[in-house]
């Protein structure tokens, strides 16, 4: 992301938050129903410490957001080389000139 910034000067790049938090659209008022009831606060906490030992799944889901978030960094920049600096016309004229020396 730096990279972007800096070298390729563009400053206004983020990344697309594509992945939302399902945890964030829960309903307020659900929320509150929950805490309300001594049941619901337990089966919370036992939700809860089920998620701690399931840490495998949780280090799977962040490696795919991690390959999402490095796929799309890696796509902003290959596109901003090859059509913002023409890169494949700099390797062409590389190419020629080091084809000239045989």
């Amino acid at each position: 992301i730096c990279f972007i910034r800096t070298c390729l000067e563009d400053l206004e790049w983020k990344l697309d938050d594509d992945e939302e938090d399902e945890d964030e659209d829960t309903n307020e008022d659900d929320y509150g129903l929950q805490q309300l009831s001594l049941r619901d606060d337990n089966m919370h906490q036992q939700r809860h410490h089920q998620e701690q030992a399931d840490w495998s799944s949780n280090l799977d889901t962040v490696r795919t957001i991690l390959t999402s978030r490095l796929n799309q960094v890696h796509s902003h920049i290959l596109t901003s080389l090859k059509d913002d600096f023409h890169l494949h016309d700099h390797f062409y004229a590389l190419k020629q000139f080091l084809l000239l020396g045989q």
